[in-house]
């Protein structure tokens, strides 16, 4: 049951506006691994691919939150369609690998722009009491488009052609962005709380990082993000090492994001019991146990039981991040703050992953989900010797 959304048909709109758009992410990002597979494409240029993903996303986000803040988020959202439509669209009918990066690139734009324009407009719009509760809706609901995004991906893998069906995979994706904008259009518009940040004076970037516990939570989302592509990135290469069919791929995705979702559903009642900053530092360190795990779970019974605990795990991390820094700086730096946290994702999905690739083209694909453990286990340390205040 998903609950009522958080604050009237404006919220509902949005949530279905996420959750569509992240399947159809969700469904184009396994499609350009295989593209990339189908071109002769191995691991560091999995992880190269990977990588570009974010690099365009890391030079702009900061710029799109204060955008945002000035009452752009509706724009942000709204501009966020072009380059989610058209990246899937260059990936489908490129056959090489710059072309396959270009596209790869413009949908990381997309798809960040997206994700600044739906956290901008919760945050203006709902009340701060509200936001655990208002940005575990809008994570749950994005989770729900990730769990059907690969599910749908799979689907359509099995039913088309053998030839060229992953490129359809990724028209498919576009098509359904397509189908969305129209729902899209007019959620930004500013209310009286928008009004109130405007005559409120600026906050700088090093103002906002110094307050007591941002810096520790970026880290976290940073490794949660990070690793979740890593996840999208090789695990169609792990299973296609193992035997295992784009279907099943896309299920063991659909399970993970499906388990991101209860947890998120769940958020407020987890967040009173145990503190917020004790639930980021446990959800993150067992979620880089259960990753480190993946490439030594040969049954995929066994391996879609990983998952699920690591989707639940992880879902709880990046809502919780959100909340935090919302909650963290004044009410007009709330979209700038959001943009940072998504500049140190977008730095560390640029980086991270060509690090990844070269260690699993070194020592195996196994590697990538070694090195992610690591990165979470290290995160979850960061997190609690860096919290500084009290928890809520």
């Amino acid at each position: 049951m998903l609950g009522r959304a958080p604050d009237g048909p404006w919220s509902t709109r949005l949530m279905v506006v996420m959750m569509v758009t992240q399947a159809s992410i969700m469904m184009a990002r396994p499609a350009t691994t295989y593209r990339a597979i189908e071109i002769g494409a191995g691991p560091w240029e999995i992880g190269l691919l990977t990588a570009m993903f974010g690099l365009l996303p890391a030079v702009v986000a900061l710029r799109m939150g204060r955008l945002a803040d000035r009452g752009g988020a509706g724009a942000v959202l709204v501009g966020s369609f072009v380059p989610l439509i058209a990246g899937p669209l260059i990936v489908a009918f490129s056959d090489s690998f710059g072309w396959l990066a270009v596209g790869t690139c413009l949908h990381g734009l997309g798809a960040l722009a997206i994700m600044v324009g739906a956290q901008s407009i919760v945050a203006q719009r709902s009340e701060a009491a509200s936001f655990d509760r208002a940005f575990g809706h809008l994570t749950a609901f994005i989770s729900l488009g990730q769990m059907l995004g690969p599910l749908c991906g799979g689907i359509a893998a099995a039913v088309l052609p053998l030839e060229g069906r992953m490129r359809w995979v990724c028209v498919l994706s576009a098509v359904l962005s397509l189908l969305c904008l129209p729902a899209a259009i007019g959620l930004g518009s500013p209310g009286q709380g928008a009004r109130d940040r405007d005559r409120q004076e600026s906050v700088g970037l090093l103002a906002m990082i110094n307050r007591p516990g941002v810096f520790g939570g970026m880290l976290s989302s940073i490794a949660l993000l990070t690793v979740l592509d890593v996840l999208v990135a090789f695990l169609p290469l792990l299973g296609q090492h193992r035997g295992l069919s784009p279907t099943v791929v896309g299920l063991l995705l659909s399970i993970r994001a499906a388990m991101s979702f209860a947890s998120r559903l769940l958020l407020e009642r987890l967040r009173r019991s145990w503190g917020r900053v004790s639930l980021l530092v446990a959800s993150t360190g067992l979620s880089g146990v259960l990753i480190s795990l993946v490439p030594v779970l040969h049954s995929v019974l066994v391996l879609a039981a990983a998952l699920a605990a690591f989707g639940f795990l992880m879902g709880i991390g990046q809502p919780l991040s959100m909340s935090h820094l919302a909650q963290a700086v004044p009410a007009n730096a709330v979209g700038a703050a959001l943009s940072l946290r998504l500049t140190g994702n977008k730095v560390g999905q640029a980086s991270i992953p060509v690090v990844v690739g070269l260690a699993a083209s070194t020592w195996g694909v196994a590697a990538a989900f070694w090195l992610g453990g690591l990165l979470l286990s290290g995160a979850a340390i960061s997190v609690a010797s860096s919290a500084r205040s009290p928890e809520p």
